[in-house]
């Protein structure tokens, strides 16, 4: 997806152009529900936090410069949302739910992966499920949605060198998840 496309989508947006948002909404709409889903482990919840992504985009439109990718303040927007529900869900007590047999049927793709695979996923999800959320997010935002250091960073607001830590110990923290699984041995 190419970041001077974007902005000029956001630029027509801004001129009142709905085609351009529309268009900036189906590019991004699945991976922001599939980052909200990892982080909740809820696929309603996930599709109610993209969409609540996009209406404060919207609502903030004018607000919005090319000073960095739009990725980048896009997912910082669903970042946010996201952690404002687990706060508040912590708060009332409620725990999250954790998504046993993988990815929901909604997220499937096309090619179905052998049996031995889909068990694996699953335990990586459920893995995933276990980390904190700032782990979760981290890796997340690298492994899954191809982010650079440096995007990381500007997404969450902290220094790359946090992101490398965190990055680390998410990564740690799900190897020894799944060796306690009887998955991982080294």
């Amino acid at each position: 997806m190419d970041d001077r496309e974007d902005w000029s989508l956001v630029a027509l947006a801004q001129r009142g152009d709905m085609d351009a948002f529309a268009a900036l909404v189906r590019r991004y709409q699945r991976p922001v529900i599939n980052f909200c889903f990892r982080m909740v482990n809820s696929w309603e919840d996930a599709e109610d936090m993209a969409q609540e992504t996009f209406v404060r985009v919207y609502r903030y439109l004018n607000r919005l410069e090319p000073r960095a990718a739009f990725r980048t303040v896009l997912f910082g927007m669903a970042r946010q949302i996201t952690l404002n529900r687990l706060r508040d869900e912590k708060r009332r007590g409620a725990k999250a739910q954790v998504a046993l047999d993988g990815v929901p049927e909604k997220a499937a793709t096309a090619v179905q992966p052998q049996p031995d695979c889909v068990e694996l996923a699953s335990l990586l999800e459920e893995g995933l499920s276990a980390l904190a959320p700032l782990h979760r997010e981290v890796l997340l935002l690298r492994e899954k949605h191809g982010f650079e250091y440096a995007e990381i960073a500007e997404v969450l607001q902290i220094p790359v060198g946090t992101v490398r830590s965190r990055l680390a110990r998410a990564r740690d923290e799900l190897r020894r998840w799944l060796e306690a699984k009887g998955v991982w041995s080294v």
